[in-house]
């Protein structure tokens, strides 16, 4: 396959750029995604940039300890932010079909998990979850 690269600047359009290029490449059907964190006191960031926020992209760890530490002043009640995943589905016919979705919630100053990715693993409880103890 060939490598796509997210030069996008937003879910849809990483998103999109990764379905075609599959598409025109297999002829085939193909689901692509493009997720992340977007936080609000930071003015929706990391968002599309969350695999790379700290400057060395898929550096999970050191996305969460710069994110932390970005939010070390800000008071608990600020800290809602949201995790977005948008797909395109790209068709042989150039066909597409987009669809969003998100969840809400509050970011802990307490890490949570040791697999998945950064933005799942950065703290971030679905707004009604209860929070780590």
């Amino acid at each position: 396959m060939p490598e796509v690269a997210e030069t996008g600047v937003t879910f849809e359009e990483n998103a999109r750029l990764k379905s075609q290029a599959v598409a025109r490449a297999t002829n085939l059907p193909v689901v692509a995604d493009d997720s992340g964190l977007v936080v609000d006191v930071l003015g929706a960031a990391p968002g599309v940039w969350s695999a790379m926020w700290s400057g060395r992209t898929g550096d999970d760890q050191a996305n969460i300890d710069l994110l932390q530490a970005q939010l070390g002043d800000v008071d608990e009640e600020r800290l809602t932010a949201f995790f977005t995943s948008t797909v395109v589905l790209t068709l042989p016919d150039g066909t597409e079909r987009v669809a969003t979705g998100r969840v809400d919630g509050r970011l802990t100053r307490q890490q949570r998990g040791a697999t998945g990715s950064a933005t799942t693993r950065s703290s971030c409880c679905p707004t009604g979850a209860p929070s780590p103890s």
